[in-house]
C-alpha cells in the first residue's frame, strides 16, 4: 500500500495516483513472472487510508524475486519513493 505525500494538493494527488497505477499496470507486459496483478485507488479519503494498494501473485519466492530486481520495476519503484510519504507492504 502506498500513501502520498500529504503536501500534495488534491489535484497533484490525482494526478500521481493517475500516474503511478499507470506505471504499475504496464509492469505484466514487460515481467513475465507476474502471475496478477491489480492496482487499486482509494475512494474514501481519511486519515488512515493509503492511497494506492497493489496486490500480485506469483508462482514462487523465487518469481516474486525477480520481479523485485527487475529493472522496470526498480524504474517504477524509484517514481513511487519520489511521490511518497510511506508504504506498507506483506510478503506471504
Amino acid at each position: 500500500m502506498i500513501k502520498l505525500k500529504t503536501t500534495l494538493d488534491a489535484n497533484e494527488k490525482n494526478a500521481f495516483k493517475q500516474k503511478i497505477k499507470l506505471a504499475l499496470e504496464s509492469l505484466p507486459s514487460l515481467i513475465e513472472e507476474i502471475k496478477y496483478y491489480e492496482v487499486g485507488l482509494n475512494i474514501i479519503e481519511s486519515g488512515r487510508a493509503f492511497d494506492i494498494v497493489l496486490i500480485s501473485h506469483f508462482d514462487s519466492s523465487d518469481h516474486l524475486n525477480k520481479y523485485i530486481v527487475h529493472p522496470a520495476h526498480k524504474d517504477v519503484v524509484k517514481m513511487i519513493n519520489q511521490h511518497s510519504e510511506h508504504i506498507i507492504s506483506v510478503d506471504y
